[in-house]
């Protein structure tokens, strides 16, 4: 199982060249749905505002407050939680669930679970990629390696 998806990162990681020119490149924010990018990031420019970033932060607080009293209680923060664990895990169900059938096969969790792992493997080699070219040097490995360093401290 190691073995396949080591290849299917490598393979990802060959494909990245092929999908940013068909995504029209992007170091990968905001390019899946449900990402929270994406949703703070009304305009589809790439970049987030602090206008965005206020008009998200106020719907998800609307959101929370079930009773719209203007304050969220510990509960209601707890369910506002939950609902949006419970509305994942549907879209990834949903996602996995290549037929609609509404189970999902070995077949389609395999395929699913490999499929995220090329798109992981993409995103990352287009973090690293920092001139865009299409290749990653030694250069950028090693500095994408330090940043990573770096954030875990």
């Amino acid at each position: 199982m190691n073995k396949l998806i080591v290849t299917l990162m490598v393979a990802g990681a060959l494909a990245v060249p092929a999908m940013a020119s068909a995504q029209g490149g992007g170091h990968g924010f905001g390019q899946r749905s449900g990402n929270w990018f994406a949703r703070m990031d009304t305009n589809g420019d790439g970049v987030v505002s602090s206008e965005e970033i206020a008009r998200f932060t106020e719907k998800r607080f609307a959101s929370a407050d079930a009773n719209k009293d203007g304050n969220v209680t510990a509960d209601e923060f707890k369910a506002a939680r939950e609902k949006r664990r419970d509305e994942r895990m549907e879209r990834r169900f949903s996602e996995l669930d290549r037929d609609g059938d509404k189970t999902v096969t070995q077949e389609e969790f395999t395929a699913g679970a490999a499929a995220r792992a090329v798109l992981r493997a993409s995103r990352r080699f287009k973090r690293m990629d920092t001139d865009g070219d299409g290749m990653v040097s030694f250069d950028e490995m090693k500095a994408a390696r330090q940043h990573f360093r770096g954030r875990r401290r």
